[in-house]
C-alpha cells in the first residue's frame, strides 16, 4: 500500500517533519505530563504512527539526506561545548557518577552479547558495538558504530528505533525511582529537597513545565548563526577528507576503524577544538539548539523507517539488550553510587546520560526541576558521545 505522501515529495515530507518537531516541543513546554515522557520518545512514536498509517513513506531520499548530511552536521554542533578540561572541572560528582554508570553499560554488553550469539543472532560484533556505544553516549554513537562495523541498514534501523522507543521507559523508571521513599532513604537528594522547597514557596511552580524556562528566548544575530554553521561544516568537510585519505591508504583494520570512519574523526576534531580552542568554540552560540533541531527531525525519520511488521526479525534481540542494560544500571549503578556516596539525582541523570545522551538527561533533569544539575549532566552526556565510539570499537572487537 502506497503512502499519502510519496517518497519523492520532498517539500511535503519536510513540512510534516517540521510540524511534528514543532508540535512535540510545544506540548513539551506547555504540559508537565508530556514533559516527563521526553521529546525523543514522542518524535519516534509520531514517526511510527505516521508511517504505519501510510501518511509518510517508510523510506525516502529525504530520510537518507538526514543520515548523510544533517546528522553528521548536528554532531559537531552538539560537541561545541565538549571542552574536556571544563567537563572535568565543572561537572564534579556528576562526572564521577557518569563514569561509574558507564561501567554498567559495558558489563551489560558482555552479558547480552554471548546470549544473543547463542540465540543465533547475526552481526554480533556490530550490534554489541552499536548498542554498547549507544548506551554510553547516545543515538549518534549507534549510527557511528553501524557505519564503522558495516552493519546492515535493517539492523541499524531496528536498533535505533527500539533504542529510542525504550527511552520513554528509562525516563519513567528513573522518575519513579527518584520519587520513591526507599531510594530517598538510601541516598542523599539535595536537588529534590531544593525543588520541593521552591514548590512550597511558590505552589504555582509545580504546574509549570521546567523546559519552558530552560529553553527560554535568547538573543540571536546573523553572525552567531554563520559562525556556528560554518564551523560545523568545516569540521564535517575536514573529517570526510581525513577519513577518505585513511581508507585510500588501505591501513590495518583497527586503524581503518578509528581514523577511516568520519564519525570518529569528526568526534575527535570537535573535542580537540573545544578543548584547545576554547575561546572560539565557546563563542559559537546556538549549536545545541540547531543540533537538537536537526537530530529531532532525524528522530522522526527513525520512527518512519520502522515498519512494525518487519521489526520482528530484530525486535526481541534489541529489547533483550535493553532489558539487560537497564537491569545492570538499576543494580550495579546504584550499588556503585552507594559505595562512592553519590547523590540520588546524580545517579539518575548519569544513567539517563549513558542510555540516552544529552537530550535524555536534560529531559529528566528539566522535568524534575533539578536546575543545578542540568548543565553538568549535559556536559557528562557530551563526554559520553566522545568515549562511546572508542569503547564501542573496543567492545565490538571483543566479539570478532
Amino acid at each position: 500500500m502506497t503512502s499519502l505522501i510519496q517518497p519523492t515529495d520532498t517539500i511535503y515530507i519536510w513540512a510534516v517533519l517540521l510540524c511534528v518537531v514543532l508540535g512535540v516541543n510545544w506540548l513539551d513546554q506547555r504540559f508537565k505530563s508530556i514533559n516527563k515522557l521526553g521529546t525523543i520518545f514522542l518524535y519516534v512514536i509520531a514517526g511510527v504512527i505516521l508511517a504505519n498509517m501510510h501518511i509518510l513513506p517508510f523510506s525516502s531520499p529525504v530520510y537518507k539526506s538526514f543520515s548523510g548530511i544533517l546528522v553528521p552536521l548536528a554532531i559537531p554542533m552538539l560537541l561545541f561545548k565538549s571542552n574536556l578540561r571544563k567537563i572535568y572541572e565543572e561537572s564534579g560528582k556528576v562526572f564521577i557518577a557518569f563514569n561509574l554508570t558507564a561501567i554498567s553499560s559495558i558489563a551489560a554488553a558482555f552479558i547480552y552479547g554471548p546470549v544473543l550469539r547463542s540465540w543465533g543472532m547475526q552481526e554480533i560484533p556490530g550490534f554489541t558495538a552499536m548498542y554498547a556505544a549507544g548506551a554510553i553516549g547516545g543515538t549518534v554513537n549507534i549510527i557511528a558504530m553501524g557505519g564503522t562495523f558495516g552493519v546492515s541498514e535493517e539492523l541499524i534501523s531496528a536498533t535505533t528505533m527500539l533504542a529510542n522507543f525504550t527511552l520513554g521507559i528509562v525516563l519513567f523508571v528513573l522518575s519513579f525511582t527518584a520519587g520513591t521513599r526507599t531510594y530517598r532513604r538510601w541516598f542523599k537528594h539535595p536537588h529534590i529537597d531544593e525543588r520541593e522547597a521552591a514548590i512550597l514557596a511558590d505552589p504555582e511552580a509545580a504546574t509549570k513545565p521546567f523546559s519552558a524556562v530552560f529553553w527560554k528566548d535568547k538573543g540571536i544575530s546573523l553572525l552567531d548563526v554563520l559562525k556556528t554553521f560554518t564551523t560545523a561544516f568545516v569540521i564535517l568537510a575536514v573529517s570526510r577528507l581525513i577519513a577518505n585519505a585513511v581508507v585510500a591508504m588501505k591501513p590495518p583494520f583497527v586503524i581503518k576503524q578509528l581514523f577511516g570512519s568520519i564519525w570518529l574523526v569528526m568526534t575527535t576534531l570537535s573535542v580537540l577544538g573545544a578543548t584547545f580552542m576554547p575561546k572560539w568554540f565557546s563563542s559559537l552560540k546556538f549549536g545545541e539548539e540547531f543540533g537538537l533541531i536537526l537530530m529531532s527531525l532525524w528522530f522522526v525519520t527513525v520512527g518512519t523507517a520502522a515498519n512494525v511488521y518487519k521489526l520482528g526479525q530484530y525486535g526481541l534481540f534489541v529489547l533483550f539488550a535493553f532489558a539487560v542494560t537497564l537491569a545492570c544500571h538499576l543494580v550495579l549503578s546504584f550499588l556503585l553510587g552507594k559505595i562512592f556516596n553519590i547523590n540520588l539525582e546524580d545517579i539518575c541523570c548519569s544513567i539517563a546520560a549513558n542510555i540516552g545522551g544529552p537530550s535524555t538527561t536534560a529531559s529528566l533533569a528539566i522535568s524534575q526541576g533539578w536546575s543545578n544539575i542540568i548543565a553538568p549532566a549535559i556536559l557528562c552526556a557530551l563526554y559520553g558521545y566522545v568515549i562511546g565510539n572508542y569503547l564501542g570499537v573496543f567492545i565490538g572487537n571483543c566479539f570478532m
